[in-house]
């Protein structure tokens, strides 16, 4: 069963210099401020699998149920980085 609509707003994520041609989709429901990710093959550690969805397909963000604690999580994420 999918559970995703066409209400969805979605951005294509593509490591740069990335030799892949499928790539991975941010998608955000904006009804429900849920974000997902569409993505077949990743070593993010910060994902979980959809429920009821196939493995390596659609995921959720650990620490982030809507779009703003998606958009501090990055922003965390990047703070550490630029130390």
């Amino acid at each position: 069963m999918l559970l995703l609509s066409f209400s969805y707003v979605f951005s294509i994520l593509r490591p740069k210099g990335s030799g892949h041609t499928l790539m991975n989709s941010l998608l955000y429901d904006p009804d429900t401020r849920k974000v997902l990710l569409f993505s077949h093959d990743h070593s993010f550690d910060n994902l979980e699998f959809m429920e009821n969805q196939p493995e390596y397909t659609f995921h959720t963000f650990k620490n982030a149920d809507n779009f703003t604690d998606y958009v501090e999580e990055l922003a965390r994420q990047w703070k550490e980085i630029i130390k």
